[in-house]
């Protein structure tokens, strides 16, 4: 909707989306903040699976990797989403960028809902200031999901999709590479939890039901089809 004022002031075409397709998404992953100097200066790193999906019906799954300095101490595990509005589809979002962020947690010991995180995506092609802000991310740990201690960061980032497919084409091929990139994310984030000794039976997480519940969720938001699973007999032998 253009306002009196952009109309008054002759600049109606800036209120207009000329790019048309922004992308969304939604994550599950971890990161971590280390203080090294007295300060609480230090470095952070996280990583992060998830499906990105734009209004021209094409999905992809993706992984974030990123890398950078932080104020703070903690670690927080959990689901976001986001927008990301200055591409044209979601294979504009893959290669490096950079963001500013931080999470806060709830108080040593005591059970509160006071867990969240936040992120904004800045776009380092922009050619001019009013492009610089490309996106943001925010997530309030869900169930499995937690947030030790607080941390403000900022850190360049590597996204690699794969999997890439319009909900128009065969499914099957979109399916496996989802399938892998969530086993793998399984392994990997196994292989965290227990570096950083916490179980990940007293925080919820079910590696064996993650995949289901990823897909359940896609299911319940039509962004995938039903699959119909042949039926299998399994004989005992004598």
């Amino acid at each position: 909707m253009l306002t009196p004022y952009q109309f008054a002031s002759n600049t109606p075409i800036q209120a207009i989306d000329l790019d048309g397709l922004e992308a969304f998404y939604v994550q599950y992953g971890f990161r971590g903040s280390v203080p090294l100097l007295a300060n609480g200066l230090g470095v952070t790193a996280s990583y992060n699976i998830g499906v990105a999906f734009d209004l021209d019906k094409n999905i992809g799954v993706y992984q974030t990797l990123s890398l950078g300095g932080q104020q703070g101490i903690g670690l927080t595990l959990g689901g976001s989403g986001g927008i990301n509005w200055q591409v044209n589809n979601i294979q504009d979002m893959e290669g490096l960028g950079v963001n500013v962020g931080g999470f806060i947690g709830g108080p040593p010991g005591v059970s509160l809902p006071f867990e969240a995180s936040a992120e904004l995506t800045l776009n380092p092609k922009a050619e001019k200031v009013s492009d610089l802000l490309s996106g943001f991310n925010f997530g309030i740990p869900s169930i499995p999901g937690i947030t030790y201690d607080a941390s403000i960061y900022g850190e360049g980032a590597y996204t690699n999709f794969s999997g890439i497919t319009n909900l128009g084409d065969d499914y099957l091929e979109f399916s496996k590479s989802f399938n892998k990139m969530i086993n793998d994310f399984e392994l990997n984030l196994d292989h965290k939890l227990k570096n950083i000794n916490l179980d990940s039976k007293k925080i919820g997480f079910d590696s064996k039901n993650f995949s289901n519940q990823i897909y359940n969720l896609l299911y319940e938001a039509n962004l995938v089809p039903e699959i119909d699973l042949p039926e299998v007999i399994v004989r005992p032998e004598k």
